[in-house]
């Protein structure tokens, strides 16, 4: 320690380390100083020789000593965390390229803009693997959050050595956050919350229905979660588990949690449970980086490689079918299977549910699901019209035709016959009957086809109003927010109203982020990267279109996987990057058998890119032929 003598020797050094010139002390993590070194600060500022910086973290113990500094004149800023614009530029130029708007959101959700957790995650992901570059477009490919030795040990300073019962609050909000905080004060005593809340390890939150107490920070939670043992992680998911169901029932927020422990357990639950936490899986987890539910949901996403939700949902919904579940465990299970691309699971998920099918809203529900998937998983257009043509003669006038008239026409526009669907549909439009949700539905197949008929101001005139519906059910129904996108796409580019497109994807985008399902994400990228591929906007539209072409390479839910490729490899032609064009168009084979509107996108991407390789007559004979077919098919 520094006696009086000892301080008049360290100042006589400061003073001649700063030879006549003014003397600044810099502190970082000033709140780890012992007393003297404090006291020869204040030395420094108060004698006025030394202008004194210092950075101290809020609630560490010895922040307090500090308190001088801004008290006796000195200047205090407060640091806020990093806005997501502000995350997402650093971590773009730390990278060097764009990053996929659900790895992004994912990240900042994680770090909530704290810039050291964001540098400690970026380079754990990027160490791993699981943060690669693709198509010019940083993408997720596996659990973003790697709780490994450098972040464990920023986190592991920050939470201390708790034991007892703070240890057991810990792990009890580590595995059950956001919990009520009636439910916990059973759990753990409401004294030891209050510690933990002054310590700055947790925080209760005003909820619609009291308080909600969970950790200060979401990373707290993942290291914690990386330290339990798999024995002591399974008695504390049953200890939150009993608790919630005895409290009166598992929670919205937490079924999918719930429903997992008890599947891993060897006790699937109630069927119910199973195909609420199916759903929701499916409606909050994103296709590519299983970005986290809005709000007060379930706020961690499953770790494992982009499929996991999906094959989770899977799981779920199957044995929900196997015990009970009924149809509506068939359907959520068809969908999980369908993002899959496993046909053979979709085809026998299908078959148990029609056996058990009693009612003609259930039938009507399946064989929507079966053209569905025959139409944009195999590219079966004619197969999934019969489909529906043998569904709706049995429906006779029952209401629940109206869902299957409107997709037997988006069907038969993909197939190319426009004029078919737009009698049936414009007569659907106007029928009082149909119910205000199939009209949104109704409204969107109609609008497609007549923008692709050229006629864009009917088109726009038919969509106005349909902005609201689209932004709210990019979570609730995300194929049909599908179709009202792909609707405003098609009328606004061939409107010419390109300027208008790129706030519509900005706005769904901004949704995405916040909440809506992330199997639409894909689908929106391409629409803005279209629309600034249009535009000329180069860089920007590559940076959407890979973002598209590799969300729907993964799964392709829209049938847009081709359009998005055929879109990269112009915009790289177009750019000059002859190389990367011709690796994009190696991914235009069909996967399925290609639908005729398909063509004419692909024929612009491969004309472009003979056009880049020098050869213009092919370029020419490629654009004509797009044309050609494109004419013929009426668009």
């Amino acid at each position: 320690s520094l006696d009086t003598g000892g301080f008049a020797g360290a100042l006589d050094a400061l003073r001649g380390a700063a030879a006549g010139r003014r003397l600044w002390v810099g502190v970082d993590d000033a709140h780890l100083l012992d007393p003297a070194s404090i006291g020869l600060l204040q030395l420094v500022a108060r004698q006025g020789f030394g202008f004194v910086v210092v950075t101290v973290r809020s609630r560490e113990p010895g922040t307090g000593r500090l308190a001088w500094l801004w008290k006796e004149g000195g200047d205090r800023v407060d640091l806020q965390a990093l806005s997501r614009i502000e995350c997402e530029r650093m971590v773009v130029e730390a990278l060097g390229g764009p990053v996929e708007s659900a790895a992004m959101a994912e990240l900042w959700g994680a770090t909530r803009g704290n810039p050291l957790f964001v540098r400690e995650v970026v380079a754990g992901a990027v160490a791993a693997g699981s943060l690669a570059p693709s198509a010019g477009v940083w993408h997720r490919t596996g659990p973003l959050v790697q709780p490994g030795a450098r972040l464990a040990e920023v986190i592991a300073e920050r939470l201390g050595a708790y034991g007892g019962e703070e240890r057991a609050l810990l792990d009890v909000l580590a595995v059950g956050e956001p919990l009520d905080r009636r439910l916990v004060e059973t759990l753990a005593g409401p004294e030891v919350i209050e510690r933990a809340e002054t310590d700055g390890l947790a925080v209760s939150e005003p909820s619609s229905d009291g308080e909600r107490t969970r950790l200060a920070h979401p990373l707290y939670g993942e290291v914690l979660r990386a330290r339990l043992s798999p024995g002591r992680a399974q008695r504390v998911r049953e200890w939150v588990a009993d608790a919630l169901q005895a409290a009166g029932g598992v929670p919205d927020s937490h079924v999918v949690r719930v429903a997992r422990w008890r599947l891993e357990a060897g006790d699937g639950g109630p069927p119910d449970l199973l195909v609420a936490a199916a759903r929701r899986l499916l409606s909050g987890y994103s296709t590519a980086a299983q970005a986290r539910i809005a709000g007060e949901d379930d706020h961690r996403p499953i770790p494992g490689s982009p499929d996991e939700p999906y094959e989770v949902a899977a799981r779920l919904a199957r044995q929900a079918l196997e015990t009970g579940g009924g149809v509506e465990a068939g359907l959520v299970a068809s969908y999980a299977l369908r993002c899959l691309g496993r046909e053979a699971d979709v085809e026998a998920v299908l078959a148990a549910a029609d056996a058990l099918a009693t009612t003609p809203e259930e039938r009507a529900q399946l064989a929507y699901e079966r053209a569905y998937f025959l139409c944009w998983t195999r590219g079966e257009a004619e197969a999934a019209k019969e489909v529906l043509g043998d569904e709706l003669a049995r429906l006779g006038d029952h209401p629940a035709r109206f869902r299957l008239v409107a997709l037997r026409g988006e069907i038969a526009n993909l197939g190319g016959s426009l004029r078919e669907p737009t009698s049936p549909l414009a007569a659907l439009v106007d029928d009082p009957e149909v119910p205000d949700d199939v009209r949104v539905e109704v409204v969107a197949r109609y609008a497609t086809t007549l923008a692709s008929l050229g006629e864009t101001a009917r088109a726009r005139q038919l969509l106005h109003d349909s902005v609201p519906a689209l932004l709210e059910l990019t979570a609730t129904r995300p194929d049909v927010a599908a179709a009202l996108l792909t609707a405003q796409h098609q009328a606004l580019v061939l409107g010419g109203l390109l300027p208008e497109l790129d706030r519509l994807a900005e706005q769904c985008i901004a949704l995405a982020a916040s909440g809506g399902s992330w199997d639409f994400v894909p689908l929106i990228a391409f629409v803005r990267g279209y629309g600034l591929l249009l535009q000329g906007r180069l860089a920007d539209a590559h940076r959407w279109l890979g973002e598209a072409a590799l969300g729907l390479s993964e799964h392709d839910v829209y049938g847009y996987r081709r359009v998005a490729v055929a879109g990269l490899v112009a915009c790289c032609a177009q750019r000059g990057d002859v190389e990367r064009a011709r690796a994009s168009a190696a991914d235009l084979g069909a996967r399925r058998k290609p639908f005729p509107f398909e063509a004419h996108f692909v024929a612009h991407g491969e004309g472009w890119l003979a056009a880049a390789g020098g050869n213009t007559d092919a370029a020419a004979e490629r654009f004509l032929e797009g044309a050609d077919g494109a004419r013929r098919s009426g668009f």
